[in-house]
């Protein structure tokens, strides 16, 4: 219950008009590290990720729960996705044991120039599908989980890309 109302149920209000998501969560045991938000940074721009920390119970939705509210707190305060999982890697590497990581899939989209920046911390690729098309794309995943290795390193291999959002198009986790 106290996991469930840390997730978004609807799309946030300034951004209603433009976007429209919908989501289906079930937990594979009754608490755990599963995570996704839609979090807005201001009037124009929205974030949205979905995250895993390793593991199950208590302790990963612990995890879990810190690793939102540290991610809340940065969408506010930086402009672009690599500054806001940089930071958060430094957070999570900080604040976690040393066999606990989160795979991250974070993306800002911006309503004033219809793109979408987006960077993976050992996440899964994500699909893009263009509905005028119809045609599917790959978003590449990968790169380290957060927690793993001190920022420096992190940044290194982080790659954040962009695709334009002008006609419409579903993305999968």
């Amino acid at each position: 219950q106290i996991q469930r109302q840390l997730l978004p149920e609807k799309t946030p209000p300034s951004m209603e008009e433009w976007l429209n998501f919908g989501q289906l969560y079930r937990p594979s045991s009754g608490v755990g590290g599963d995570y996704y938000d839609f979090i807005e940074m201001d009037a124009e721009r929205m974030a949205f990720c979905i995250a895993d920390v390793t593991g199950h119970g208590p302790g990963p939705a612990m995890i879990m729960a810190m690793m939102r509210a540290h991610l809340h707190s940065l969408v506010r305060s930086e402009s672009s996705v690599r500054h806001i999982m940089e930071k958060l890697n430094e957070r999570v590497y900080r604040e976690t044991p040393a066999d606990v990581f989160i795979t991250v899939y974070l993306g800002v989209y911006d309503r004033r120039t219809g793109d979408v920046e987006y960077a993976s911390a050992g996440h899964n690729r994500a699909l893009l599908f263009r509905y005028q098309s119809e045609a599917v794309e790959e978003l590449p995943g990968g790169g380290l989980p957060l927690g793993l290795e001190e920022t420096e390193l992190f940044g290194q291999i982080l790659k954040t890309n962009a695709f334009d959002f002008i006609a419409k198009w579903t993305l999968i986790f």
